[in-house]
């Protein structure tokens, strides 16, 4: 039996409820509450047999509104996006590491029996590759497998097989140490980009090219400030066929093919205290799929983490518009590049500790790429945080626009770009592709402040009221600012009304003092009240209620002394009112 770590997450500020189909349970996720879980997969034979073709179970969750889905198994360090329904396909191409693969084919909204076929590259000669490798396989689906996953083995690369099915399936490949979900076929591009890494891991990388037409050209372009410019040409004769090239980690690199392909980005790290090596490795999605919009859930890269940041590849004069969490991107920016001549940028943002990110633009047809980097004690990975998975490898038609639709109506190879509202020139121009102009307005999002109070997820233009932070007496409030008509960014605490625990403390002794019910002296207290008060002004943390709260203990002790007698009151407890009050 194994197991996978499911995390689901959403843009809503309300509450999305998900259903998971096929253990018939439900949740409720939003903007600052993911939900994560483990499923139990059944499966038929030991993972690890060299040919193993088994059925297992697989989970299907359904929302009523916008979720994004991660998931990885047990052994593996990445979590795979999990691409939705609508956006899978009949034909997929494998891209696999080079030591063992694992083929996973899950088909979920089945209504009638569905043929699988997996078909192996051509074997020539003496054929050394075992059977899992060469011999075509092909599974029959009924209605009643429509919770239930086919899993195929092989401890060899099996890069260049094919997958076709008569309904749409999801295809992922499991390299032993992650999941990697393919997109199908008709998805794949001809423009990408791979920006150099700001940490090097490792002096070199590997690009897998994979073609899905016959007689694919593609050309590699890698430069570095002050460095001639790096050239590759890679010639596919075959679909299905792919090359491989090795180009440093510091240079960045613009990839163009005339036919679609599918680049894969490898990593070949060395084990902790092994002689073994592991090789992560990531997708690299098409210029043309950018999003203008993407979720990071706190979960992705959360356990063991010794770096934690993203890459963004933008438009270079569309990159003062990036905001993240509202706010202009260009304040968390470690390191920026320009990509040659391409008009690309790439920003590099440290993230910190984890928590939930929201990344867009101010325009909503502004389109950029995302890349989660993550580092442990045992390897160093990236995650593509989205691709909108459009039909752009098929033959483009010029179709009506819909806002929103996620197609090149125009036949320019961009995507709603196009803002076509009632002020726009676009709205009366035919060959239009509209982007969607109305977007939800951004909360406030849920963080915890540095005196440990937690503020709840709330609207623009209100208030969250809370009790002080540790250490503190009182209530304090936070008010969450519209910004840009459409995003909320919290002002900050008011802590005027917080007082020290100690100094409430100092208050009571007063006031006893002053009931005569006091076994302390006034000079005492006194003493105590300056000592508390340095230590607050050494931490930085004298508030206006602290302020206060000194001021009117020391009214009470001025009335206490004047109370007294003349002979009632020491010479001491003189001394020390009167230091304070010049302190």
């Amino acid at each position: 039996m194994r197991s996978t770590k499911n995390i689901v997450s959403s843009y809503k500020s309300r509450n999305v409820t998900v259903f998971d189909v096929c253990a018939s349970s439900n949740f409720n996720v939003s903007i600052d509450n993911s939900f994560v879980y483990t499923a139990q997969l059944q499966v038929g034979k030991s993972f690890m047999e060299q040919m193993s073709t088994q059925k297992y179970d697989v989970s299907c969750i359904v929302a009523d509104n916008d979720v994004v889905v991660y998931t990885s198994e047990k052994y593996s360090f990445t979590p795979a996006a999990v691409m939705p329904i609508d956006a899978l396909g009949i034909q997929y191409v494998i891209i696999s590491s080079d030591r063992w693969s694992q083929i996973m084919v899950m088909g979920i909204e089945m209504d009638v029996s569905t043929d699988v076929n997996l078909t192996f590259p051509e074997c020539p000669g003496n054929c050394s590759k075992p059977d899992c490798a060469t011999k075509d396989v092909s599974y029959k689906w009924s209605v009643g497998d429509r919770c239930r996953g086919i899993r195929h083995s092989c401890q060899v690369d099996l890069t260049g097989s094919m997958i076709t099915s008569d309904f749409p399936v999801s295809v992922m490949v499991n390299t032993g140490y992650q999941m990697l979900q393919l997109p199908p076929t008709n998805t794949w591009g001809r423009k990408f980009i791979v920006a150099s890494l700001p940490f090097a891991f490792l002096r070199y990388y590997i690009l897998k090219m994979i073609s899905k037409e016959a007689d694919t050209n593609v050309t590699i372009l890698c430069d570095k400030p002050n460095e001639p410019l790096v050239k590759y040409y890679l010639y596919l004769n075959n679909s299905g066929e792919y090359a491989v090239q090795s180009i440093r980690t510091d240079l960045n690199c613009l990839i163009k093919s005339n036919k679609p392909v599918l680049p894969v980005h490898i990593m070949v790290n060395k084990m902790v205290n092994e002689r073994d090596q592991m090789e992560t490795m990531f997708i690299i999605p098409p210029v043309e799929q950018y999003s203008p919009n993407y979720l990071l859930p706190a979960e992705l890269c959360r356990d063991d983490i010794l770096s934690r940041y993203i890459v963004v590849i933008s438009a270079t004069n569309h990159t003062n518009g990036l905001r993240m969490d509202g706010l202009p991107i260009n304040g968390n920016v470690f390191q920026r590049q320009k990509i040659g001549k391409t008009g690309y940028t790439s920003l590099f943002v440290n993230l910190g500790a984890p928590k939930l990110h929201l990344l867009d633009h101010i325009e909503p047809n502004i389109v950029f790429g995302v890349f989660l980097v993550c580092s442990t004690q045992i390897a160093n990975y990236v995650i593509p945080l989205g691709m909108r998975m459009a039909p752009i490898a098929e033959k483009c038609e010029p179709t009506s626009s819909i806002p929103g639709d996620g197609l090149d109506n125009d036949c320019d190879d961009r995507i709603d770009e196009d803002i076509c509202d009632i002020n726009s020139a676009d709205a009366f121009n035919n060959k239009t592709d509209c982007a969607v102009t109305y977007r939800e307005m951004i909360p406030c999002l849920k963080y915890i402040d540095t005196n440990g109070v937690v503020w709840k997820t709330t609207l623009p233009n209100n208030y969250d009221y809370q009790t002080c932070g540790k250490g503190m007496t009182g209530n304090t409030s936070n008010f969450c600012e519209l910004k840009e008509r459409r995003y909320g960014i919290w002002k900050g605490p008011d802590t005027s009304f917080c007082v020290s625990e100690a100094l409430s403390i100092i208050a009571a002794k007063l006031h006893l003092t002053l009931n005569g019910t006091s076994n302390l002296t006034l000079a005492d207290i006194l003493n105590e009240t300056l000592s508390v008060t340095n230590k607050l002004i050494s931490k930085e943390n004298f508030n206006a209620g602290n302020l206060k709260s000194v001021i009117e203990s020391l009214d009470l002790a001025v009335t206490i002394i004047e109370e007294r007698s003349s002979l009632g009151t020491t010479k001491r407890e003189r001394e020390v009112v009167h230091l304070f009050q010049n302190h």
